[in-house]
């Protein structure tokens, strides 16, 4: 059974800020569905996969600050966000990801199916974009779940993926199952000590595991590099 500090409370209760829609002027608040909404396609798209406990279907914390940093970089009309929510079936339940690490995915089995979707449909309806992805926590778990599984030709599609806070880092030996190690950052805190969900042999959720925003302009970076042009 994994060990949950109390700072599981103070996860489950990040800022729920008010939504303010999305569109290709500004991007902030908690939902952004631009690859689901575009009718034309944009270069670059950033699907995010938000923390267990944030709000809609890209958080307040790591989806926010990415995809403001990719499109501050390469401006809004180049590049779109898009997140995984209650509508693939990702609610971001905490007792989702409780199973350990036999034979469990840390998440449900809904929200890797709507991962899956998500980045299939980015082939079929933008297959020129380049796509990068990023998650936090439970999203981690979601996005290395269905990126292992997807095809050679939708992965090839994917150039980045950033990675905080991941849940299967030491399983996994640190990279995503079946996919490029190059392509993959994983960001482990060590602001207020050793991230226990990256280090333990169980996930142990304590204080570093909830403080990222020094990472957010690596992370930036990351993407942006592999995005290249």
């Amino acid at each position: 059974m994994m060990m949950y500090s109390l700072a599981v409370a103070i996860l489950a209760g990040l800022a729920a800020a008010a939504p303010l829609e999305v569109d290709k002027r500004q991007v902030i608040g908690t939902t952004a569905n631009d690859l689901l909404n575009d009718r034309t396609c944009r270069s670059y798209y950033l699907i995010i996969a938000r923390a267990s406990g944030e709000p809609d279907n890209v958080g307040t914390t790591v989806g926010p600050a990415l995809c403001s940093g990719l499109q501050s970089e390469l401006g809004v009309s180049k590049i779109g966000c898009q997140g995984i929510g209650l509508a693939q079936g990702y609610t971001a339940s905490l007792t989702d990801n409780i199973p350990t690490y036999d034979g469990g995915i840390l998440t449900s089995p809904s929200a890797v199916i709507g991962a899956t979707s998500i980045f299939n449909l980015a082939k079929s309806k933008c297959p020129n974009s380049k796509i990068v992805a990023t998650g936090y926590s439970q999203g981690t778990a979601v996005l290395y779940n269905s990126i292992e599984k997807l095809s050679s030709t939708v992965q090839n599609q994917i150039v980045g993926v950033t990675l905080f806070g991941y849940t299967a880092n030491s399983p996994n030996g640190g990279r995503i199952p079946n996919f490029p190690a190059a392509k993959t950052k994983v960001f482990c805190s060590d602001s207020l000590g050793p991230d226990g969900v990256c280090t333990a042999a169980e996930i142990d959720v304590n204080a570093a595991h909830l403080d990222y925003s020094s990472d957010y302009a690596a992370g930036v970076s990351f993407l942006r590099s592999a995005i290249g042009g």
